[in-house]
């Protein structure tokens, strides 16, 4: 461990061995974590010149007060090391995107004695078979609808399955043979099971076996003159061969890899992922990653890919990207996944032939969604300025307010007195600085919810410039207030016996959404379309929001605890 200050005196402690090195800041937080294979050349290349040094790479050393460093055998030790690292700690200035966690797939239940087919965000739980991921919900559900064509399979909930039991009548899917009805014993648990074998068989990419299958299962109901059954059988091959052509990659049925595309700008990157199996794309995933410190495509793509599969994603033995240079650079995440996998992985570049061109729809989808996200962000960030600009406007400001805090008290009859803080940068909610405040004192009477802001106030301004919460110790420059009048000069109060100055303070009355300042009665009128007053009734519903939630945990505590 080395003081950022005095690192030039003390360079020659740094090892040039391989690595992981972390900065931390003043309060000792991480906020930034690299791998290198020489970390005495890594470290000092920080500090030869900031001229070299774009904007985000220059604030992060300008905040960093220590460096630290652990020491590895191997590149693959640092690469797992690096990544225990960012997801313990999450560095601000490490790359952040967004993952799947909120993407639909489709699931089999095996902890039922007939396995229900369902769709679901969740990928946590046990004896669950996953299928996907995919980026629309509509996909998935005509992917069900489509299937159950082919394998009539239950997709009803335990209490549907046990209300059909009992009433020993099937539901309308059983009726219209999109379900083979276990629930009134229209299969045995053996046959069903077979189905629903094959039907994890077909979302896997083994296709051929099951149109064979079906196909003389067809013909031989024909040749036994049972033209009912066949007619059958020949609907559900043509449902499969309706669904198979949907779903067609287009390139050799062989063909089990992932597919990867990453575009970018200056601010962001989208990583769009196609997951083919036998010839049929089976799933897709895309992430959108804001951009800190590392710019690299290289780099974003190896982080989400060793993210990916480190958790529960079946690694394949081709990967195919877009990335435009030297593949030699993915030679230890090679060896880390060959590992992993306990068999050969090889990540490729397609030059020609059908993998490149489904790698250039990858391509596609990607550059799509990233011209999608560059329209909204902008789109946004023209909303954002125009109500700060016009909130400034309104309540004289000299310059539109960067940070926001809104405050709101929430509780029962007097008990459980609950404050709220959320706080709004450049006109966006950042949870993480969220704060609650358990009121102290134990006012009554008609005066509660002014006693009880005035005390959150005076306790909020007090921290300001000498906490170690980094929340607290900023100063906003608007305080916005829940309530009227008397909210409003209670605040104002606080604030004049603090040593603190150059805060504005308002309220938002919501009755009919006046706004008011401490030194004059009359309010404040918004148009009703302003955007000054719709990002203000968004912290005043948020602040409410997050009172209530934290009143009634401390409600139900309270309770169980007497």
């Amino acid at each position: 461990m080395i003081e950022v200050a005095n690192i030039s005196d003390k360079k020659s402690l740094i090892p040039e061995k391989p690595g992981v090195y972390k900065y931390l800041n003043l309060q000792g937080k991480v906020i930034y974590v690299g791998k290198a294979k020489n970390l005495k050349k890594r470290i000092l290349s920080y500090f030869s010149s900031s001229k070299k040094l774009d904007n985000k790479t220059c604030s992060m050393i300008n905040k960093a007060d220590i460096v630290e460093w652990t020491i590895v055998s191997s590149e693959i030790e640092a690469l797992t090391l690096e990544y225990s690292y960012i997801q313990k700690f999450k560095p601000k200035y490490n790359i952040l995107y967004t993952d799947d966690k909120s993407y639909p797939y489709l699931a089999i239940d095996y902890n039922d004695k007939f396995p229900r087919v369902f769709i679901t965000r969740s990928k946590r739980k046990t004896n669950i078979k996953y299928f996907g991921p995919f980026t629309q919900i509509w996909a998935i559900r005509q992917t069900i609808n489509n299937i159950t064509d082919i394998f009539p399979l239950r997709t009803c909930t335990k209490g549907v399955f046990q209300g059909a039991k009992i009433s020993n009548r099937p539901c309308l899917l059983g009726f219209i043979g999109k379900c083979l009805a276990p629930c009134v014993d229209k299969i045995s648990q053996s046959q069903y099971k077979q189905i629903i074998e094959e039907f994890s068989q077909f979302m896997f990419g083994n296709t051929h076996g099951i149109k064979q299958k079906l196909k003389k299962q067809m013909l031989k109901a024909s040749d036994g003159q049972n033209y009912e059954l066949a007619n059958l059988y020949k609907k559900r091959l043509d449902a499969l061969n309706c669904v198979l052509t949907k779903n067609s990659a287009e390139i050799s049925d062989s063909v089990t890899a992932d597919f990867f595309a990453i575009i970018s700008d200056e601010l962001e990157a989208v990583v769009y992922a196609f997951y083919v199996a036998k010839g049929s794309i089976i799933g897709e995933q895309k992430w959108l990653v804001t951009k800190n410190l590392i710019n690299s495509d290289v780099k974003i793509i190896e982080n989400i890919l060793f993210d990916l599969y480190s958790k529960d994603k079946q690694i394949p033995s081709k990967i195919f990207l877009n990335i435009d240079q030297n593949i030699d650079f993915f030679a230890v995440l090679e060896e880390y996944l060959s590992g992993l996998a306990d068999k050969k992985v090889k990540i490729y570049e397609p030059q020609k032939g059908k993998t490149a061109a489904l790698l250039d729809k990858t391509s596609q989808n990607a550059k799509q969604s990233l011209e999608t996200n560059k329209l909204a962000r902008m789109q946004n960030i023209e909303a954002r300025t125009k109500a700060l600009e016009e909130i400034s406007s309104a309540l004289n400001m000299l310059e539109p307010p960067f940070r926001i805090e809104c405050y709101d008290v929430s509780h029962t009859a007097g008990n459980y007195r609950t404050g709220s803080m959320v706080v709004f940068v450049d006109g966006e909610p950042i949870k993480k600085f969220y704060r609650q405040f358990n009121i102290k004192n134990n006012f009554s009477g008609a005066k509660d919810d002014t006693h009880a802001i005035a005390e959150i106030i005076a306790r909020r301004l007090s921290n300001i410039g000498n906490s170690k919460d980094e929340s607290l110790n900023s100063k906003p420059d608007l305080m916005v207030i829940d309530g009227g009048i008397p909210q409003v000069k209670a605040a104002a109060r606080a604030l004049k016996n603090s040593a603190i100055k150059d805060i504005t303070l308002c309220s938002l009355a919501k009755r009919l959404e006046e706004i008011y300042i401490p030194d004059q009665n009359m309010p404040i009128i918004l148009s009703r379309s302003s955007a000054g007053l719709y990002l203000l009734q968004r912290l005043r519903d948020e602040s409410h929001r997050f009172a209530i939630n934290k009143h009634r945990a401390r409600r139900t505590k309270g309770m169980l605890s007497g």
